[in-house]
């Protein structure tokens, strides 16, 4: 089944640096009520998204996760603040990092939003645009009914696309000096029903993290994938 996606992916984007996949073979084989997404793979450089792909298909581990197996920038596999939040998150949840697909808004490598277009002279909503067809099959394909999207502009981006309008739930963590900043993650819901959007802050770079108890909003997925069981 992972085929299919791969063929959803433009041929445009299979040269430039990038990765589609961060989970394995495994989670893009077999339903799955959770799809996470984040807004780009980090880096300026790297293998290219063709590159990647022929790696996770033929040579890697299909039940790999880039979030609990993959070595970022030297660290220990999993010990970078995202993949140790993301973690954070799966365990919240219930479910096995190389069980849940995961992936990324934009799936082409930058160190920012501004470099989408210093970089490829486009925007970070027309390349999501053209990555789109990829997530919407996934989430069609292996019958997603959560997306749990880290980052503002990635999870507007989603929302946006699936026509999910209606907030259902909302959880604001207070931190700094005298608690004087605030983040807020959200729980939108399509008209239909059919699908829930969760929109979490992106952890650390002066944001709190979600694995500490007084700024986790990870109990958002929880109660928008018991929702969806009903």
């Amino acid at each position: 089944m992972i085929e299919n996606f791969v063929e959803r992916i433009p041929e445009s984007l299979k040269s430039k640096p990038g990765a589609p996949f961060y989970s394995g073979r495994s989670a893009f084989s077999e339903p799955s009520d959770l799809y996470t997404l984040g807004i780009h793979p980090g880096g300026d450089g790297g293998s290219s998204v063709r590159e990647h792909i022929d790696w996770v298909l033929q040579r890697q581990s299909a039940d790999w996760s880039h979030y609990r197996d993959g070595c970022w920038d030297g660290a220990k596999p999993g010990q970078r603040p995202l993949q140790r939040n993301m973690l954070h998150l799966l365990k919240q949840v219930g479910k096995e990092p190389h069980k849940v697909p995961s992936s990324q808004a934009v799936i082409l490598n930058s160190p920012d939003i501004p470099a989408f277009k210093r970089k490829y002279k486009r925007s970070f909503e027309e390349l999501a645009d053209e990555c789109w067809p990829f997530h919407k099959a996934v989430i069609d394909e292996l019958g997603v009914k959560v997306i749990a999207v880290y980052g503002k502009d990635s999870g507007d981006y989603v929302r946006q696309k699936l026509n999910a309008r209606e907030r259902v739930n909302e959880f604001s963590a207070f931190y700094g000096e005298n608690k004087s900043k605030a983040r807020t993650a959200q729980t939108y819901r399509t008209e239909d029903g059919k699908l829930t959007v969760v929109t979490l802050w992106l952890p650390g770079r002066g944001s709190p993290w979600w694995t500490n108890p007084d700024t986790d909003p990870t109990h958002l997925v929880v109660n928008a994938l018991k929702g969806q069981r009903r």
